[in-house]
């Protein structure tokens, strides 16, 4: 003999599920909506500094303490370098650098949160407008072998 178990629903229970289900669904777009803020949040990483005649080193660990950048440099380089003033309030991370290593002969290199310490090349450290480029040389001519008659397909004008 099989039992035949129905259940229904009262218009209560069913208002009640109704209300359930909103507040489930409110709740989820509300946490969703909370992690997309603090996602953002961590991308713009924003420095606020106030040193004055400070070592990079100082400045470099204030900007560590701030954002979570690592910083990788040669000792020698850093003690090579001159003190720094620096005042920068609510500034990205490149542009903090920047400011630090204006009138540096160091520059620098960003990968993912490590920031890479390194010389400046000769080059970098010339100004741009100073320099001056070289004209363009016109060579003519034609290549020929050792019997002295031209090669096909090696003329230049």
């Amino acid at each position: 003999m099989l039992l035949k178990v129905t259940w229904e629903r009262s218009p209560r229970k069913r208002r009640r599920l109704t209300k359930s289900l909103l507040i489930m669904k409110f709740i989820a777009i509300l946490l969703f909506a909370t992690g997309l803020q603090v996602s953002a949040t961590g991308y713009s990483q924003t420095i606020t500094l106030t040193q004055n005649n400070v070592s990079l080193k100082k400045v470099f660990r204030e900007i560590e303490k701030q954002s979570g950048y690592q910083f990788f440099y040669k000792d020698r380089l850093i003690r090579q370098a001159g003190t720094v003033s620096i005042n920068v309030r609510n500034a990205t991370v490149e542009s903090v650098l920047n400011e630090c290593f204006k009138n540096q002969s160091l520059s620098y290199t960003l990968i993912d949160k490590i920031v890479v310490i390194k010389e400046k090349k000769h080059i970098e450290m010339i100004n741009p407008a100073a320099v001056v480029p070289t004209p363009a040389i016109i060579v003519h001519g034609t290549v020929k072998d050792e019997k002295g008659n031209n090669l096909v397909g090696f003329r230049w004008w």
